[in-house]
């Protein structure tokens, strides 16, 4: 007899929009962060180093939650002076990566593997990680270049077992609960109306894909909540104070999260890639949202509308794409901007893509897909993209007796 067991995998995708707090310069990234310029990167980073990835050691935290720890060869000091100047290799974290069955990955941060060249920027290390000689990277997935691969990488994310298997919806619709405590940067009804316009605008796309449902306000969900096997996220739209932010962030003192501005956390199976459930955690306190799009404020339809690209499985645009910055999920974007609250036609690409094979949630997999949709392509296509910041669970087949 085949029963069906859903475990945790932790698939933390911080799929940020980049949002540069400098008023006119570029930047933001897919939970959503603060990108900045590369002179702003500079100026916050004691050294910069182009090194090759020698080994990624995946490890799990206290509650679950996995982290990647790596080490790289030094091959060039290009800027500023490193902790040890004679060190030939170093190490620095990264939250996501794959234990067993566990898979955890944060969008906007790339996975790297051994053989890759980077170019990293880098804060000297203060004793305060669990790897108390660790560098810290400077803006996370903005402080890291991926400079050299064999192998193309970073159009859309796919299951570590079988990276032609996408990770996705498989059922119509996807309810989208929102926190009753809303910013008080903005009027409650504005805010509402700007989470709505982010809705209406993907579902408005024209082709086959879930869609999603605004289900309303609610009060006292968590924004993932449970604990090992049972943990999952609640479809919540939330946004959070300093003390929320950072009592949900593990082990802060490994991660510079000093320009995040949200983070989207999805639970998928690790068997059918299929997404279960997903949170979208605004860093309410820190950052000033509004919905005017005024120079000094986050526009909270621009980035919500890029979080929601996420939700659906989409990664950022790549840089081949024709007016590649145009694109709502391209990973930079400036504070005030609100161009992104539109979708463009890589966007609808993206989407359309994602969802043109059978995707229907068949009702007798009890919620887990029973089989894996595999894509039509053979490479990466450029026009693809997927995923954001996203912790998944999987719901992995076995077999009883």
């Amino acid at each position: 007899m085949t029963h069906l067991a859903c475990n945790n995998i932790l698939i933390l995708a911080t799929a940020a929009l980049a949002l540069t707090a400098m008023i006119g310069s570029n930047p933001a990234v897919a939970s959503t962060r603060d990108s900045t310029l590369e002179s702003e990167l500079l100026a916050r980073s004691d050294s910069v180093v182009i090194g090759t990835i020698l080994a990624a050691t995946p490890r799990r935290q206290t509650e679950g939650r996995i982290v990647t720890d790596y080490r790289v060869r030094v091959d060039v000091v290009q800027a500023g002076a490193m902790r040890d100047p004679g060190a030939k290799s170093i190490t620095f974290a990264l939250p996501g990566g794959t234990i067993d069955e566990d898979g955890q990955r944060v969008f906007g941060i790339p996975i790297l593997i051994p053989g890759d060249i980077v170019r990293l920027f880098l804060r000297n290390p203060d004793g305060a990680t669990p790897i108390g000689d660790a560098y810290l990277v400077t803006g996370l997935g903005d402080g890291i270049r991926l400079l050299a691969r064999n192998a193309d990488a970073f159009t859309f994310y796919s299951l570590s077992s079988n990276p032609d298997v996408a990770l996705r919806w498989y059922a119509d619709t996807i309810d989208v609960h929102i926190d009753d405590q809303l910013t008080d940067d903005i009027d409650d009804a504005a805010t509402l109306e700007a989470i709505q316009a982010s809705l209406d605008e993907w579902n408005a796309v024209d082709c086959e894909h879930p869609t999603l449902v605004n289900v309303g306000l609610v009060n006292g969900f968590d924004a993932i909540t449970g604990s090992g096997a049972g943990i999952h996220a609640t479809n919540l739209i939330i946004f959070e104070n300093t003390a929320q932010w950072d009592e949900n962030r593990q082990d802060v003192d490994q991660w510079d999260l000093d320009t995040t501005i949200a983070l989207t956390t999805i639970f998928h199976n690790p068997r059918t890639g299929e997404i279960l459930n997903f949170a979208i955690e605004f860093n309410d306190e820190r950052f000033g949202f509004a919905v005017t799009g005024i120079p000094a404020a986050v526009d909270l339809e621009n980035t919500l509308t890029h979080e929601l690209g996420h939700v659906f499985g989409l990664d950022h645009t790549g840089q081949d794409v024709e007016l590649y910055w145009n694109q709502t999920m391209y990973f930079q974007a400036q504070v005030g901007e609100t161009k992104k609250r539109s979708l463009e036609q890589d966007d609808i690409n993206g989407l359309c893509t994602l969802y043109e094979t059978d995707w229907s949630l068949n009702a007798e997999t009890g919620g887990c897909s029973s089989a894996a949709q595999a894509f039509p392509w053979t490479t990466p296509l450029p026009t693809l993209v997927m995923l954001g910041a996203v912790l998944i669970i999987f719901c992995i087949r076995r077999r009883g007796y």
